[in-house]
Parts: C-alpha cells; sequence; structure tokens
C-alpha cells in the first residue's frame, strides 16, 4: 500500500545510492502498479501507477547528473480516453502527489472520465530525487516585532547555507529553473508515447504550465489554469489583495450575521495597520512575550485571504484585533516563527524567473497606498 512511510522508505533509499543514477539514461521510464489512500477526509483507496523518470540536471546540453522524477498516474476510466492530464503544483515547491492524496483526490478522481490524470512532481520537490530540502530551520525572535530589516538577512543566512549544502552535494542549483521544468515535462510526454498533453495548473503551476506552452505549443491539448501567475508575476502586486480584501467586503455586506461581526472590513483593517504602524503591540504568552507589528498583521491577513478555507476568518480576524485582542495572530506568530524550514528548489525557481524592472516599478509605485 502506498503511504507516507513507504515512500519515505524509497525516498531514503534513493539518497543513500546516488550511484544509482549513474547506470541510467535520459527519457528512461520505470512503471510499477501499487494502491494509494487519502491522507485526509474519509480515507480511500485506488489502484494507480507510480512512475520514475530519469531527465539530464542540465537539458542544454546534457552536462551535470541524472534527476529521478515521481509522478503517480491514475488511469482513466473513459472509453476513449483524451490525452493525459498533468497536474502542477504551485509554490513553487508543491508536490502533485501529495496534492492528489489530499483535499483535491474528488478532482483528481473526476478527471478521470476525461483522460489518464497524472500527479506530477517537479525536479527538487518532495518525491523527486533529489529533493532539495534545506537542512535545519531558521526562526525570528518572538519578542521582536516584524520587521523585514531584521528577517531578511536571518533568511538571506539561511538560503547561503542551504545554496552551500546542496553544492557541495554536486547538485548545480541554476539548473533549477521554470524553463528546465517544463523541458521535464516534455520528456514525460515523449516517455509516455502521448501526442499531447493536458496542463492542469495552480499558482505556480500556471506559471510552469505557460512556460510549457511557449517551449511546446504544439504539444498541448488544452490547459486549465487557476490562480494564474503569468511570466512576470512571480513577484505579486499589493494591489490584488487590496482587491480580494474590497472583494470580501463586498460579500460580507450582503450577509447580515457577517455585516454585524465586521460592517466595516476594508476600514477595520486599514485602521488595524495604522495602530500597528504607530506603535506595536506585545502580546504575553506564559513565560514568552511575542511582538506584533504593522508587517505582522498584513502578512496574516494576507495568508487568510489567499486560502479560500481561510477567508470566512478574515471578518472575525479583523473585530478581534480591532478590539484589542491580539491572542490569536501572537499565537500564530508563535507558530509561524520557530523552526521554520525551507527548500532550496523554491528559492532557485523564483530568483530564477525574478521580474522585469518594469513589474519592480509597478509594485513600488502601489506599496505606499496599500494595505
Amino acid at each position: 500500500m502506498f503511504a507516507a512511510r513507504s515512500l519515505l522508505t524509497l525516498f531514503a533509499f534513493a539518497l543513500c545510492c546516488p550511484s544509482l543514477a549513474l547506470s541510467q539514461e535520459i527519457g528512461q521510464l520505470e512503471l510499477k502498479d501499487t494502491t494509494v489512500t487519502t491522507r485526509e477526509g474519509p480515507e480511500q483507496s485506488v489502484e494507480a501507477e507510480r512512475g520514475f523518470l530519469w531527465v539530464p540536471e542540465r537539458w542544454e546540453d546534457g552536462s551535470g547528473g541524472m534527476i529521478r522524477l515521481h509522478f503517480l498516474r491514475y488511469a482513466s476510466t473513459a472509453e476513449n480516453p483524451g490525452p493525459p492530464i498533468v497536474y502542477l503544483a504551485g509554490g513553487p515547491g508543491g508536490s502533485g502527489s501529495w496534492s492528489s492524496l489530499g483535499d483535491r483526490f474528488p478532482v483528481f478522481q473526476a478527471f478521470r472520465e476525461i483522460g489518464d490524470v497524472i500527479a506530477w512532481d517537479q525536479r527538487g520537490t518532495y518525491f523527486a530525487e533529489p529533493y532539495l530540502i534545506c537542512p535545519g530551520s531558521y526562526s525570528y525572535p518572538l519578542e521582536e516585532p516584524g520587521d523585514p530589516e531584521i528577517m531578511l538577512p536571518i533568511l538571506k543566512e539561511f538560503a547561503q547555507k542551504c545554496a552551500e549544502h546542496w553544492e557541495e552535494q554536486g547538485v548545480d542549483l541554476t539548473a533549477y529553473h521554470t524553463n528546465a521544468s517544463a523541458d521535464d515535462l516534455e520528456g514525460l510526454r515523449v516517455a509516455l508515447g502521448a501526442e499531447k498533453l493536458t496542463l492542469w495548473g495552480i499558482s505556480y503551476g500556471t506559471h510552469l504550465g505557460l512556460a510549457y506552452i511557449r517551449r511546446y505549443p504544439e504539444r498541448v491539448h488544452r490547459a486549465i489554469l487557476a490562480g494564474v501567475e503569468g511570466p512576470d508575476h512571480s513577484l505579486k502586486l499589493p494591489s490584488n489583495l487590496d482587491k480580494i480584501l474590497a472583494r470580501v467586503d463586498s460579500l460580507v455586506k450582503l450577509d447580515p450575521e457577517a455585516r454585524e461581526i465586521a460592517p466595516d472590513l476594508t476600514g477595520a483593517v486599514r485602521r488595524i495597520i495604522d495602530r500597528l504602524a504607530s506603535e506595536p503591540v506585545y502580546v504575553e504568552m506564559g513565560d514568552v512575550t511575542v511582538g506584533i507589528s504593522k508587517f505582522d498583521a498584513q502578512d496574516g491577513f494576507s495568508n487568510l485571504l489567499g486560502d479560500d478555507r481561510d477567508i470566512a476568518l478574515v471578518p472575525v480576524g479583523a473585530r478581534a484585533l480591532e478590539n484589542g485582542f491580539f491572542l490569536p495572530l501572537a499565537q500564530a506568530e508563535a507558530r509561524g516563527r520557530r523552526e521554520r524550514r525551507g527548500t532550496a528548489m523554491s528559492v532557485a525557481m523564483d530568483c530564477a524567473s525574478g521580474a522585469s524592472e518594469e513589474r519592480r516599478a509597478l509594485i513600488a509605485r502601489e506599496a505606499p497606498e496599500s494595505i
């Protein structure tokens, strides 16, 4: 049975035996029948095929080492299946296999009525070899209100040590960029013998999907893109979240119960931000003190607005903070600031995509007025 434990065992074996890659050829495909079990909600099991694809670290010239990529393929239930549907996870850094066994499991299974559904694990992510998890972790002082000027050096030092770790293992981090992942995807299409692919991408997965469309337009049957991140959209616009907040505010005003909780949601959030901009708040939590700043509140609301399951918490959270009840935010900060981990893949991908000077200038113009 496919479970987290069995996959971790397989992954550990792969890590301890890197010499296996020396005898593999580009495009070599390994397929194994398996049974997978969901990890959220009612436990469900379904037959699937686990696949491993060998690709070069550098597609440009075939130099460097070899990478083994992983996927799960759910066979189509259609009498005449269409092209394979490949799920491209967000992040960057998300695992397609992991997503297929979570809350998106019903969607994966429904799409089988159209064609085979492939939960794809991009290079550097969970279940790929190598999986570029950073050793150790980083933390931000709890008593210090959130401040990018303090946080950036901490993050830079952590990223530097992570990069050095993987470079010592012989990994070329400059080979981890979106075009390389698009070439991996084309390698998958060729290995499967499929004429075309249907792409299903979410967030960063749409960024990757659009890169594949640009590089291999004749190989795309359809594209399903949700939460689109365009070629120049790795750095997000402040105005986007302001628009989402305004939309949530308009929906709150249409609901009598929600309107009673937050009659002026946008105004409440702005007042909270302004209050913390003038003076941070310190929350006592047992034997620790958590400092809360304008930045912490902005980050907290941004995270809630970025998840459809959390948006409902925004009116309640705004009311609590405006009334001076900062404990929930302090608890969230305490959880988020301690022992945080990361992957070299996610940082390398975003840095490689970058942003144009025009994009950066637009962000700079929006930032002063944005909530």
